[in-house]
């Protein structure tokens, strides 16, 4: 409720469709949605709704009972935090905040990754209206959580995502049948989004 009243109560930068900026903290006001609406915490629906019916076997959140924080990889290629308590797995501590729920915090491998690149190929998963909205970029060809990238025999939809000490690439052919996960738990030296980019070259 705290970090609804305070996001609601920003002053606006611009008005709806005119100004294009990413938001952390849109996409955690849209988990307190579903939260309002579903009555249940947004880890139990993602789980509910969205990890099991996708058929992701592993996939979890940050303070969840179910995730075996010893088998969560240490950055810096296991070597672990040098600035925090040594328990730490995530570099916001085990426990998931509002300043990362909705936003970041799910913990999930490649296949889990692979398993929802197939349930998006799925009709059963979602609608094909929904799919339709799910892609439709909007400004800076931004769509849902996705950036939208013209690409050799169709459209990619992609994105990255890290925190200290973590960083992803996620990138998705719509017409063609592949998908590309990446995820590090060291800062390599190229961004994932390059390594993504030659892969796909390579598809």
């Amino acid at each position: 409720d705290d970090f609804v009243k305070f996001k609601l109560g920003r002053p606006m930068t611009a008005k709806p469709g005119e100004a294009w900026e990413y938001s952390n903290s849109g996409y955690a006001l849209i988990a307190a949605m579903i939260e309002k609406v579903s009555g249940v915490t947004f880890e139990e629906f993602c789980a509910d709704q969205v990890f099991k019916p996708a058929g992701m076997k592993s996939a979890t959140m940050i303070g969840c009972a179910n995730l075996d924080l010893a088998r969560v990889p240490k950055i810096d290629r296991g070597r672990g935090f040098t600035d925090m308590p040594k328990d730490f797995a995530f570099a916001y501590g085990n426990k998931l905040s509002w300043g990362y729920r909705g936003c970041g915090g799910i913990v999930a491998s490649v296949h889990d990754m692979h398993a929802w690149d197939r349930a998006l190929r799925d009709a059963k998963f979602l609608s094909k209206a929904s799919i339709d909205d799910f892609y439709k970029p909007g400004l800076k060809d931004y769509a849902l959580g996705w950036t939208m990238t013209k690409a050799a025999g169709g459209t990619r939809a992609e994105h990255s995502g890290g925190v200290q000490g973590v960083v992803t690439y996620y990138m998705r052919h719509l017409e063609e049948d592949w998908v590309i996960a990446l995820a590090c738990s060291y800062q390599p030296k190229s961004h994932p989004a390059q390594i993504a980019e030659r892969l796909a070259k390579l598809l």
